[in-house]
């Protein structure tokens, strides 16, 4: 059973109060705003020229690049303007489970896919510079360069569909603080790698807020 939880404006403060963010939110919205813009432009540019130019297309080196340009610009035009609009209207938005279940696969799927792909590259970029004879065939090239693409891709794809659609426990979505990206139930098992600090974060923050919904004299104590 999935459930979205709904809160107050007195739950609200409460939950912001114990994250201790300092940044207000207009500053917030018009960093994100900026920078995404700037980021969304500079992200087009290059791959523009990348792939308007048939040498820089063709070059093995440019691959991966235009691969991880593109994921990012995924979550440039799609998590980002869904950050911008909680912002704006913070806990008012009340949003379907559909989208919130979108919302969560393409930001994390998009951000681990970024994070991986950007560490293989550097490790293909090594061997391009300095071992270049490990590629010479095309046997070679397949399993040096186009075989990580599809594992690294195939693999954060379907881990994060797993997960936000087939979790292994009982969902309850809410809305972060934060940035509004939602969270779910399976960011609080311990099995799946999360860095403890924020699966700790997560977990106190889904469980404080369980408790104001089950709780409505709470917040007025």
């Amino acid at each position: 059973m999935t459930s979205i939880l709904n809160l107050t404006d007195q739950q609200t403060m409460a939950l912001m109060a114990s994250y201790d963010i300092v940044i207000p939110v207009s500053v917030r919205f018009w960093n994100y705003l900026i920078l995404d813009i700037l980021s969304v432009s500079c992200a087009l540019f290059i791959l523009c020229y990348l792939l308007s130019n048939p040498t820089l297309r063709r070059a093995p080196h440019n691959h991966f690049i235009i691969i991880l340009l593109c994921v990012g610009l995924i979550y440039q035009l799609t998590t980002v303007p869904f950050m911008l609009h909680f912002f704006l209207v913070g806990y008012s938005w009340h949003t379907t489970l559909d989208f919130t279940n979108f919302w969560i696969f393409i930001d994390n799927s998009s951000f681990v896919s970024v994070l991986i792909g950007f560490a293989w590259a550097t490790v293909e970029r090594h061997i391009l510079v300095f071992h270049h004879h490990w590629m010479t065939t095309k046997r070679q090239r397949f399993f040096i360069h186009y075989l990580p693409f599809i594992l690294i891709l195939t693999y954060c794809y379907a881990c994060w569909f797993y997960v936000v659609f087939l979790p292994p426990c009982q969902k309850a979505i809410l809305l972060s603080p934060i940035n509004g990206v939602p969270i779910i139930c399976t960011f609080n098992l311990p099995l799946w790698g999360i860095n403890l600090q924020r699966r700790s974060s997560h977990s106190s923050f889904i469980a404080k807020a369980s408790f104001e919904l089950s709780n409505p004299l709470a917040t007025t104590a």
